[in-house]
C-alpha cells in the first residue's frame, strides 16, 4: 500500500511540475480555481469542516453568503496547490515579479538585540508561496509538519528550502531553539490545534479553540522578538503582498491563555482581511460538543 501511495504522489508531483513549468501564472490561477471547484464536490469531509468553521466564525452572514465564502475558499485552495508548485520549482526572477515584501526593516532592527526573531503566522492557502516570497527579502528558517509520506516529505523539505535556509520539523524544538540562539529568524505557523501538553483553550473568533503556548514559552525563555507575518493573494491575481508587522506588545505576559489569545487575535485579524484565503478545512475547534459531527457522516 505504501509503495502504491508513493507512486501516486510521484505522478501527481510530476503533473504539477509540468504545469508549473509550462503554463503562465494567470493560467495556473485559472486552472487552480477549476481544481478548487472539483475539490468542493469530491472531498466531502473537508467541505463540511470548512462549512462548519465558516458558520461558527461568521454567524452574522446569511446562509447564502456563507456558501459563497465556502466556494471562494475552495477556489483559493485550488490556487494554493499551484502556488505550492510555484514555490517549489519556479525561478527566482519569476517569484520576484509576483511579490512585494514589507517590513524587512522591522526584522533587521529586531535582530540587533542578538536574541533571534520568531515570525508567527497562520495557515492560509498562500502558505508555501509566502515562504518563497519571504526568501526574496531575508534569510530565515522555517518549520514544517511532516506528512509521513516519504516522497512528499522530501519534496516539502526541498521546496521550503528554496526560500528558507533550513526546514525544521515541527517537533524538532531543540534545532529551532539552537537557530534562535544563533540569532536567526525562524518562521512558524501557530494556529492549528496543538496536541502537545502545553496547549491551552483560548478564544479564536470568539470561540474556545485548542491553542499553542509554545511561542510564549520560547519568547519567555530566550527573549526573542515575536513578529506577526501575513501574506495575501492580490484580488486582481497579479501576485502577493507579504507584510511583516511590529513586535507584539506585552508579549509574553506570563499568562499562557492571555498570550495564546493575543496570537489568535492576530491570526483572526489577518483572516478577516482575506477570509476566502484562510485554511478553513482544518478542525480548528476540536472539543465538546463536537462542531464537526456532521462532517464525520459524509
Amino acid at each position: 500500500m505504501k509503495s502504491f501511495t508513493n507512486l501516486v504522489v510521484y505522478i501527481l508531483l510530476g503533473i504539477l511540475w509540468l504545469l508549473v513549468k509550462t503554463l503562465p501564472y494567470r493560467a495556473q490561477m485559472g486552472l487552480g480555481a477549476v481544481l478548487g471547484r472539483v475539490l468542493l464536490h469530491t472531498v466531502r469531509t473537508r467541505r463540511e469542516i470548512a462549512r462548519a468553521n465558516i458558520g461558527l466564525c461568521f454567524p452574522e452572514l446569511a446562509a447564502r453568503d456563507q456558501e459563497k465564502m465556502l466556494r471562494e475558499n475552495f477556489r483559493s485552495l485550488g490556487r494554493g496547490v499551484f502556488e505550492t508548485g510555484i514555490s517549489w520549482w519556479a525561478s527566482e526572477s519569476f517569484v520576484r515579479r509576483l511579490v512585494t515584501v514589507e517590513g524587512v526593516d522591522i526584522v533587521e532592527r529586531s535582530l540587533e538585540a542578538g536574541r533571534g526573531v520568531l515570525l508567527v503566522g497562520g495557515h492560509f492557502t498562500t502558505l508555501d508561496i509566502s515562504c518563497r516570497a519571504l526568501g526574496t527579502a531575508i534569510d530565515f528558517d522555517v518549520s514544517y509538519r511532516p506528512f509521513g509520506i516519504p516522497p512528499l516529505d522530501a519534496q516539502v523539505i526541498r521546496g521550503r528550502q528554496r526560500g528558507a535556509g533550513l526546514a525544521i520539523a515541527k517537533d524538532n524544538v531543540r534545532l529551532l531553539l539552537r537557530r534562535l540562539k544563533q540569532n536567526r529568524v525562524v518562521w512558524i505557523a501557530v494556529d492549528q490545534s496543538d496536541t502537545s501538553q502545553g496547549r491551552v483553550a483560548a478564544r479564536f473568533f470568539g470561540r474556545l479553540a485548542p491553542s499553542s503556548s509554545s511561542v510564549a514559552r520560547i519568547a519567555q525563555a530566550h527573549g526573542c522578538a515575536v513578529l506577526p507575518l501575513f501574506c495575501a493573494r492580490r484580488e486582481d491575481r497579479t501576485g502577493y503582498l507579504l507584510r511583516i508587522e511590529g513586535p507584539l506588545e506585552d508579549f509574553p505576559s506570563g499568562d499562557p491563555v492571555t498570550d495564546a489569545e493575543q496570537l489568535n487575535s492576530v491570526i483572526e485579524g489577518h483572516a478577516r482581511q482575506v477570509p476566502e484565503q484562510y485554511y478553513w478545512i482544518h478542525r480548528r475547534f476540536k472539543g465538546h460538543p463536537d462542531p464537526y459531527s456532521e462532517a464525520g457522516k459524509t
